[in-house]
């Protein structure tokens, strides 16, 4: 539950600007009442997830890069999607002055020894990366990718399986077999909302929709057709998007009923040890 208020604040923040006070707190209400939102309250990954990643995210905007490296690697602890929040550091660290100096620094090598500076942020900017690559090359590790493999039929970047279950998924979704296409509705609707959410989100919040768009893409190509509306709550754009078009009263009424009405459907079936997603 810390992790979901942590995740909560942390949306305020960062709708605040744009959206003003009012728009920051629809945006975290919006997150609280997803459909899939009941997971945050679960003894699952979401909660904590979205709350280190989240605030990592509102820390590097304020310009405590330090802070929000060690979060991010936390965060990729939790889930190894976590690993895409090295890109907004990596976006942060190229708007750095420091830049406009490396090249006169590197010819200069020699005479003044190593840009220690430069160096430093790099590591710090790359820790996210680094650490994924070191944790997956450890023995828990290739122990979590096998039973990943074996048990959930997930990897990094299946594009050929991914292929496949989402195209079975559309003709499901399409088929004779009402619940299963009410199912699929549920997953479809979560891509093109992740989808949707990010690329619109591009001119206003760039970090924001590259962390997102990122979270997005390796859900998407992990493998089975399953899980898509969970796996969006990591992505802050989709919850901008739904804020931004919240100023709307109709949409807000509209959205917030349909929302909860939706989320206490699956709440129950989840309840009675149905798949939810």
């Amino acid at each position: 539950m810390l992790g979901t208020l942590a995740a909560m604040w942390a949306l305020c923040e960062l709708a605040r600007d744009e959206l003003g006070e009012d728009g920051g707190l629809r945006t975290a209400f919006y997150l609280i009442i997803f459909p899939s939102g009941f997971f945050l309250g679960q003894v699952y990954t979401e909660g904590l997830f979205v709350g280190l990643a989240f605030s990592s995210l509102v820390l590097l905007r304020r310009g405590h890069r330090g802070w929000t490296a060690i979060l991010a690697i936390l965060a990729m602890y939790t889930r190894a999607v976590g690993v895409a929040l090295v890109i907004p550091l990596i976006m942060s660290w190229l708007k750095d002055e420091e830049w406009r100096d490396l090249a006169m620094e590197w010819r200069q090598v020699y005479y003044n020894g190593l840009p220690w500076k430069i160096i430093w942020n790099a590591v710090v900017v790359f820790s996210p990366l680094l650490t994924y690559l070191a944790w997956r090359l450890s023995y828990y590790g290739m122990a979590f990718t096998t039973v990943e493999q074996a048990f959930f039929g997930r990897g990094l970047f299946t594009l050929g399986m991914s292929f496949i279950t989402w195209s079975d998924s559309l003709r499901i979704l399409f088929g004779q077999n009402g619940q299963a296409s009410a199912y699929y509705l549920i997953e479809w609707f979560g891509v093109l909302l992740g989808f949707t959410a990010c690329i619109v989100g591009f001119r206003r919040h760039p970090d924001l929709a590259w962390f997102g768009l990122g979270v997005v893409v390796l859900s998407f190509t992990s493998g089975l057709a399953q899980g898509m509306y969970r796996y969006v709550l990591a992505a802050p754009p989709v919850f901008l998007f739904l804020s931004r078009l919240g100023k709307n009263k109709a949409f807000d009424l509209s959205w917030t009923l349909a929302s909860i009405l939706v989320m206490g459907m699956l709440a129950t079936l989840f309840t009675f040890d149905m798949w939810t997603g």
